[in-house]
């Protein structure tokens, strides 16, 4: 095992699906990809590559897809991409070749710009807090399972497990999770919306509530993070060997325990993701619910950067460090964003429909009476029965965050009740009765 099986998953299948784009442009010219890389291998210039990728970007900027349009500008830019530092890994072109290769990409990229849109890149519709409103209503009115109650995952939740959950001194919840693109670890604190239908903090509680059996993720049904793939460790040439093995060797020469990894990951690339998910489930919804924007799974993220983009209080460097953006990646001029717990408390009340320097006090189960306070916490206990009491405290949620949710869920579940008394989550009602 090198450094090659350490590579994240969705740069893997990247590459795979770029290569079989590339095997694709091969023949329809009627060419077989063993006579290319045979000539590839005999050509010491690297003419012959310059010239196929050159036809191959030509291919790229006129290929219509399924649907009869053109292929996207990102998706014709990371095939030419991917291919070209394919070869250029497997043939060690001259730097002069390598030049050209990227002012062809550099030409190819300009083109795609001007063509789509007449150079505007197209970009997701951001999904507003009506959208938002809609798409809850029809949603909770039709629902019929557990999963009905999230919308709008995003990668990252695919990590977040309940140990991750807390309640700060504050009386706000606090959530710990893994950004998928950057692999840091975040904080962030959520606030309650009024409007239970955007609640993050009421989804939470209702995904929680409607657990059966117990799970260590906190959204059981998310597929996991293909990231989190782990490898073991496998015995691989000796380095005795890779030095005086051939220069030409390539990755046939490889141990067959290796092949077995890569061809393992390989396969696991294949399983469909979070975004593919939630685009599925927004295209059964969007038009029945009466939403015409065509939203897609960034929509959200994009919503909400510009949700609280609308507040004249916060600094764009907030909200950029709300969202994990490595904006110094990207933009030279955007300063580096340090994370403060008072911009980020900021930036949470305006997504959640407060004024940024607004005192924020949820609903809690403090003014109940004692008696009252007792047949809550049962009830608390019947309903959270997955995540709650479990022998292995990575099955479980905090005591204090449970109550937490209790709250919020007491709060809306008559909303709930009122639009779909044949909704799953009546289990609520049902348990309080019993």
């Amino acid at each position: 095992m090198g450094i090659q099986d350490l590579v994240p998953a969705n740069t893997t299948k990247a590459k795979s699906t770029a290569i079989k784009a590339f095997t694709r442009f091969v023949t329809e010219e009627n060419v077989t990809m063993e006579y290319i890389q045979s000539q590839f291998a005999l050509d010491t210039t690297g003419v012959l590559m310059e010239r196929v990728l050159d036809k191959f970007g030509s291919y790229l900027a006129f290929l219509d897809t399924k649907n009869g349009k053109q292929l996207a500008r990102n998706t014709a830019m990371s095939y030419y991409r991917h291919v070209k530092l394919w070869l250029i890994e497997l043939y060690q072109p001259s730097p002069i070749i390598v030049a050209k290769l990227l002012k062809m990409g550099t030409t190819l990229d300009r083109y795609c710009m001007k063509r789509d849109k007449g150079g505007f890149v197209k970009k997701a519709v951001a999904c507003t807090k009506d959208h938002l409103r809609t798409l809850m209503v029809h949603q909770y009115s039709t629902a019929k399972n557990a999963t009905d109650y999230l919308f709008g995952r995003a990668s990252d939740l695919s990590s977040l497990r309940k140990t991750n959950l807390t309640v700060s001194a504050g009386g706000v919840l606090f959530v710990r999770l893994m950004r998928m693109k950057t692999s840091e670890e975040q904080g962030l604190l959520l606030y309650y919306d009024e409007n239970y239908l955007a609640c993050p903090i009421t989804s939470i509680a209702a995904a929680l509530v409607m657990q059966t059996t117990p799970d260590v993720a906190l959204l059981g049904h998310l597929p996991d993070s293909q990231d989190q793939i782990q490898l073991d460790s496998v015995p691989s040439m000796p380095l005795m060997d890779l030095l005086n093995g051939s220069l030409g060797a390539d990755s046939s020469s490889a141990p067959k325990a290796d092949v077995e990894v890569k061809k393992s990951v390989t396969q696991l690339t294949s399983l469909p993701g979070v975004h593919s998910h939630i685009n599925r489930l927004l295209n059964r919804i969007r038009k029945p619910a009466g939403v015409e924007a065509e939203l897609t799974s960034h929509s959200f993220r994009r919503g909400g950067a510009q949700h609280a983009n609308s507040s004249a209080e916060l600094s764009p460097q907030w909200i950029f460090d709300r969202g994990s953006w490595n904006m110094t990646a990207t933009n030279k001029a955007f300063a580096y964003i340090f994370n403060t717990s008072n911009e980020d408390q900021k930036v949470a009340r305006v997504l959640s429909s407060w004024p940024a320097s607004a005192s924020v006090m949820g609903p809690t189960l403090d003014a109940l009476d004692a008696a009252t306070r007792v047949d809550v916490s049962r009830l608390q206990e019947r309903l959270f029965t997955a995540c709650v009491g479990m022998q292995e405290k990575k099955f479980n949620i905090n005591g204090e965050v449970a109550t937490f949710l209790m709250g919020y869920l007491l709060r809306s579940y008559p909303m709930f009740k009122a639009l779909c008394s044949t909704a799953p989550l009546d289990r609520v009602g049902n348990t309080a009765t019993e």
